[in-house]
């Protein structure tokens, strides 16, 4: 036959803690760890438009610049691609003149590395290695397209016009 004693701990308390016994007061501490994942982020891309304004008949080039603002995280890496425009010849841009049919081709060149006019490296699509590469600084960064119209002395008069997007990767 089995005993059992009844013990009365009358105002003592105690705890278990991993197999050991603390009384009142005493305190075990532990450790908790937080962490928190962050990545790239990028809020803005915006852009205005390019004009070259009234072209004359003379076989020269006519050179306008428009700004690119794009807004990313400091330190986060972003690429711009622009397209090739609604009616290119390839990776060739080319303005249209809806009446006569004709067009005119124009360039678009990426800015320099701090984000400013050059006319060296065309601006276009990942696929063809021509978009821009960069690295956000947390405020928003301008960056210069330099367009280069390629006026020619046979184009009929009329207005010339293509859209071309823009497309930021983060």
């Amino acid at each position: 036959m089995k005993r059992f004693a009844a013990i009365s701990l009358m105002g003592a308390a105690f705890a278990t803690v991993s197999g050991s016994v603390l009384a009142a007061g005493q305190q075990l501490n532990a450790t908790m760890n937080v962490t928190a994942d962050v990545t790239a982020s990028c809020t803005n891309v915006s852009t205005g438009d390019m004009n070259f304004g009234t072209a004359g008949q003379l076989d020269m080039d006519d050179v306008q610049t428009v700004a690119i603002s794009v807004t990313c995280d400091n330190g986060a890496t972003y690429t711009v691609e622009l397209d090739y425009g609604i009616q290119p010849n390839a990776t060739l841009r080319q303005l249209a003149d809806a009446n006569s049919g004709e067009f005119m081709d124009y360039d678009i060149f990426q800015p320099n590395a701090t984000g400013g006019q050059q006319q060296t490296t065309l601006w276009g699509t990942a696929a063809n290695s021509e978009a821009y590469a960069h690295t956000g600084s947390g405020a928003a960064q301008t960056l210069t397209a330099t367009g280069v119209l390629h006026r020619a002395s046979g184009t009929s008069p009329g207005t010339y016009s293509d859209a071309v997007s823009v497309t930021l990767n983060f």
